[in-house]
């Protein structure tokens, strides 16, 4: 009988391991896949684009996100295969890589969904592997070797540069020299997405234009596999199958609960509840805005405008909204006063008055884009703080030198202010994966998450500095484009139900009908440089 012998950090899991394995040792093995599987559920759930361009710069940012994930031993596999090291050093990685998927095979075999769970996060490892050893390290090897053993096409040993220059076409700079040769029918795929050279009835194509057609194959024969197991599994249901299930359970389902909650607020927010989630998750606007009324006990209108709409959309009934601002004004004017003057007003955004709509909080493009009178408590931080005023904000929230300066940086120099406030974000929250900032109220459902997930016993990462300087390259005009980019608007208040002698409210167009659109997991892949 064949035995594996964890020669490859990729393949197709075709032969199952052999030897020993104790139960407490199932379980490590069992929790370090999840973990890293978990990565890529979450990014379905939370909606975070991870797509490739030309530089494999996003597959870097999903890389950092999977050497974080946790695990009882020195390193996750993941972290150990994109090391530069010696076949004898990665062996026990590939050899947990390798009982891990066959222990999840045994739980997930019994249930159709399931089976189609675990394909699909599995053959998204495997893209992203492939991807990375061709795109970011320049190493096409894994790809060819499992172009040679799983499909039906033939390597074409010294290529004419015609069939390298036709196999490429679609490509620009670096072009792959590893060209196979195979029937065209038996690469229908490439050929109807044009990345194949037709010639004589055979289809001549790149190795790295392959890597989604090895990937679907996987997903293919892990089904298959899946589907021969679930009618031959013995009795494990009091051994093994508890482990894996109660894994599952805690590190895939109740981590995915926390983060759908995301979507709205992620738990009842009374009252009492205010103070400390300014603290720990509040967007630096709606802090801002925060400690203003609590010093002042008072907020022109759009400080109220913004802040009532926050507070709605994070959960605050419109009671205790009513209640808070009451508790804050009639510090310094009569409770008539405040319910003649300002009440209307919160039950306006809460849609309880007037044309009675469901009215959305601002986005960043429109706090950004506000006028702002010096007397203001609204608007962006990053944008109206002084650089000292900044600062000395910046240094009440224990970030490192280093974050501080290059915050102060994007917002200061580049006017970069989503930039600035994703960075704020990632220093206060490094285990999240959040790609930027484009909302007060995903700022704080992203925080809750975060703070969530380390109470799941997700790790985070280091903590920020300036030696990746592209994790933190944003797009300069993000700022401009952000009112086509915020969530879904439901509708806005245009008018002041009833505004003070002071304040007058221009009216301002906001689109209703925004449509936020679904990125692709991954982009097609383009070859860089190949070894």
């Amino acid at each position: 009988m064949e035995v594996e012998k964890y020669e490859d950090d990729v393949n197709f899991y075709r032969l199952p391991p052999s030897g020993h394995i104790d139960l407490v040792r199932v379980d490590d093995l069992v929790e370090e896949r999840l973990n890293i599987l978990a990565v890529f559920d979450e990014i379905k759930v939370d909606q975070t684009e991870v797509k490739t361009d030309s530089q494999g710069r996003n597959l870097e940012e999903l890389k950092d996100r999977l050497l974080n994930a946790p695990c009882k031993f020195e390193d996750n596999f993941i972290k150990v295969f994109l090391a530069d090291r010696s076949t004898d050093y990665k062996k026990p990685a590939r050899e947990r890589n390798h009982q891990s998927h066959f222990l999840l095979r045994l739980f997930f075999c019994r249930d159709p969904e399931l089976k189609q769970w675990l394909a699909k996060v599995e053959h998204d490892l495997m893209f992203f592997l492939l991807s990375y050893l061709v795109k970011v390290k320049g190493n096409v090897t894994a790809v060819k070797k499992l172009v040679e053993d799983v499909l039906p096409f033939t390597e074409m040993k010294n290529t004419d540069s015609f069939y390298i220059q036709k196999a490429n076409y679609k490509y620009t700079g670096f072009q792959d020299p590893n060209i196979f040769c195979a029937d065209f029918d038996k690469a229908l795929e490439l050929v109807r997405n044009r990345k194949a050279y037709l010639e004589g009835g055979k289809a001549y194509v790149t190795a790295t234009s392959t890597i989604p057609i090895l990937c679907n194959k996987f997903r293919e024969e892990l089904l298959t596999m899946m589907g021969l197991l679930s009618t031959c599994l013995g009795d494990e249901n009091d051994r093994l199958i508890p482990i894996i299930g109660r894994a599952y359970q805690r590190i895939i389902l109740d981590r995915k609960k926390v983060m759908q909650k995301g979507k709205g607020p992620l738990d009842p927010v009374s009252l009492q509840d205010i103070e400390d989630l300014a603290k720990e998750s509040y967007p630096p606007c709606m802090e801002n805005i925060h400690n203003h009324l609590r010093k002042n006990h008072h907020l022109k209108y759009y400080g109220r405008l913004h802040y009532q709409l926050f507070l709605k959309e994070i959960g605050l009934s419109m009671e205790d909204c009513l209640r808070f601002f009451r508790a804050e004004f009639i510090k310094k004017i009569a409770p008539e006063k405040f319910d003649k003057e300002y009440k209307y007003g919160i039950r306006y955004n809460y849609g309880k008055e007037g044309k009675k709509a469901d009215f959305s909080a601002y986005g960043c493009g429109k706090i950004i884009n506000s006028d702002v009178g010096t007397q203001d408590c609204h608007g962006c931080p990053f944008k109206t703080f002084s650089k000292d005023n900044l600062k000395n904000f910046l240094s009440t929230k224990n970030l490192p030198a280093e974050a501080i300066e290059k915050i102060i940086e994007f917002s200061s120099e580049s006017k970069n202010y989503t930039g600035a406030c994703t960075l704020y974000f990632k220093s206060r929250h490094p285990a999240s994966g959040l790609d930027v900032i484009k909302h007060p109220n995903q700022f704080f459902s992203a925080s809750r998450i975060a703070i969530k997930r380390l109470s799941l016993g997700y790790l985070p990462s280091n903590q920020i500095s300036g030696e990746n300087e592209d994790e933190f390259t944003f797009d300069p005009s993000l700022d401009e484009l952000m009112p086509d980019q915020e969530p879904q608007a439901k509708d806005e208040p245009m008018t002041d139900p009833q505004p003070t002698s002071q304040e007058v409210m221009e009216e301002e167009p906001f689109p209703t009908n925004i449509v936020i659109k679904q990125e692709p997991f991954f982009e097609e892949i383009t070859p860089g440089q190949v070894q």
